[in-house]
């Protein structure tokens, strides 16, 4: 059996890595579980108007 392990990565973690690497936050994105979700998954009813998803653009900052 193969096991994969996950951690959990606070969006601050992200921010301070990326910020740390000189690189500055142009755009993000998050995703809600909303009720097209929903509909094609009715057991994650539970967990509806919440963040599943997120997508960060970043850019290397000038020095």
């Amino acid at each position: 059996s193969v096991t994969i392990q996950s951690y959990v990565h606070l969006f601050s973690d992200h921010v301070q890595a990326a910020l740390q690497a000189g690189l500055s936050l142009r755009e993000m994105h998050e995703g809600l579980i909303d009720e097209e979700w929903i509909a094609q998954k009715p057991h994650w009813s539970r967990y509806l108007n919440r963040p599943v998803s997120f997508a960060m653009v970043w850019q290397q900052e000038h020095r």
